[in-house]
């Protein structure tokens, strides 16, 4: 193709989408830099479509930013995420995904540096984009996305309210949802998380229970080799200790054990996760394409 071919902009934009999946499959980092060039090129071209090339820079950028810790990339992710928002035509079907890959960047940035605006921010943006999905994939999405932030939220503010509206939107991520493997656990691992935060501040045992209820599920969906799955048993036997201390019930103690032991059996020595079973929890990682 010439360089000077107007449909050159799209074909930059379908390739950067291309390398990203790519990079999802193989891990392979230079496939990432080449989707982040490849979207930057496209920005030299006319297009009638700015938005949904913003949109695939942006969660290039973050995911540049997930695997190589650049800060710098995260920044440029909100501020690209933020223009292809501002970008998209008000009743465009993209809307929903633009303004949730924006609350995941934002949330992101919370995660990294404690800064509780972009915490409101992205919880504001994921409640606008849950609102913008039609009840499809991309708003099971949102409901676990906002499940995240709340109950984040209710940790720095001890909201109640907040964190029983996190359990709303962690149980309608589930509710008829066609998702299974990774995606369902981290679902499931959302909402037991949530749930076993409310029974520590109310002293709740129904939740306690269904914590460590949904807690097993997201054990056993989970694939035997997706790398979370040693956390999402060490937090299950934590529930299943807690259920001990309330109930005296020998059963959770002797499962608490069973559950415990076979997450470190799973987890090569050296591994931080063995060392450190209290490290931070992994982020839902929110990614959504813009139809072609």
């Amino acid at each position: 193709m010439s360089p000077d071919d107007p449909r050159r902009g799209l074909y930059l934009v379908d390739l950067s989408l291309v390398l990203q999946l790519h990079y999802e499959n193989s891990g392979e980092l230079h496939d990432l830099a080449e989707s982040v060039q490849a979207a930057r090129d496209a920005g030299s071209y006319p297009d009638g479509e700015p938005a949904r090339r913003l949109n695939v820079l942006g969660t290039a950028l973050r995911a540049w930013y997930e695997r190589t810790s650049d800060l710098d990339a995260l920044d440029e992710a909100i501020v690209v995420g933020r223009q292809a928002v501002e970008a998209i035509p008000a009743g465009d079907p993209n809307v929903g995904t633009c303004v949730l890959n924006l609350s995941s960047a934002l949330h992101q940035r919370f995660l990294t540096t404690g800064d509780a605006t972009a915490l409101e921010e992205a919880t504001s943006a994921a409640r606008r984009a849950f609102d913008a999905f039609d009840r499809d994939s991309g708003r099971e999405a949102t409901a676990t996305t906002l499940c995240s932030l709340l109950h984040d939220r209710y940790s720095l503010t001890g909201d109640l309210a907040g964190l029983d509206e996190a359990i709303t939107f962690g149980r309608a991520a589930l509710e008829g949802s066609t998702s299974s493997g990774w995606m369902r656990a981290a679902r499931l691992a959302n909402l037991a998380r949530a749930l076993e935060s409310r029974h520590w501040r109310t002293g709740d045992l129904a939740s306690l229970r269904e914590a460590a209820r949904v807690g097993r599920e997201a054990v056993a969906v989970a694939p035997a080799t997706h790398e979370d799955r040693a956390l999402y048993r060490l937090t299950l036997s934590g529930t299943l200790r807690a259920l001990f201390d309330r109930t005296g019930e020998r059963e959770f103690l002797d499962e608490a054990f069973t559950v415990a032991r076979a997450a470190v059996e799973a987890v090569p020595a050296g591994n931080p996760t063995r060392a450190s079973p209290g490290r931070p929890w992994p982020t839902w990682r929110t990614t959504i394409r813009a139809a072609p």
